[in-house]
């Protein structure tokens, strides 16, 4: 059950595969080449930025970020309503001046970083 894609600068597509937990990473000819995961939580949603930093939201109502090649950097937000806190997480995008918006389900809300 898949429900984010993204793509780095080569056309590679990555995954939130959201029951499994991980992300998966394929070539734009959809060869398999990696997949990656924070353990403990559902995958929602994924946004790459210019920089090919791999930005995923997840279950655990945080954003996750990781290299490309899959190595976990840093993560950010926690459960709740208030300016940073989350509930339910899902879509992403990232402008090309590296703005990132969340769409925080639960609360109602698009959130900006």
């Amino acid at each position: 059950n898949p429900l984010g894609v993204s793509f780095d600068s080569t056309r590679n597509v990555y995954i939130a595969d959201t029951f499994n937990r991980r992300v998966q990473v394929f070539t734009a000819d959809g060869e398999h080449i990696r997949q990656f995961e924070k353990r403990g939580s559902n995958k929602n949603g994924i946004a790459m930025d210019s920089n090919n930093i791999v930005y995923v939201s997840d279950s655990a109502n945080n954003i996750s970020v990781f290299t490309k090649e899959g190595h976990f950097l840093t993560s950010f937000g926690t459960q709740g309503n208030r300016p940073g806190q989350f509930n339910r997480p899902s879509g992403m995008a990232i402008s090309r001046n590296g703005v990132i918006y969340v769409s925080d389900c639960i609360n109602e809300r698009i959130q900006v970083f």
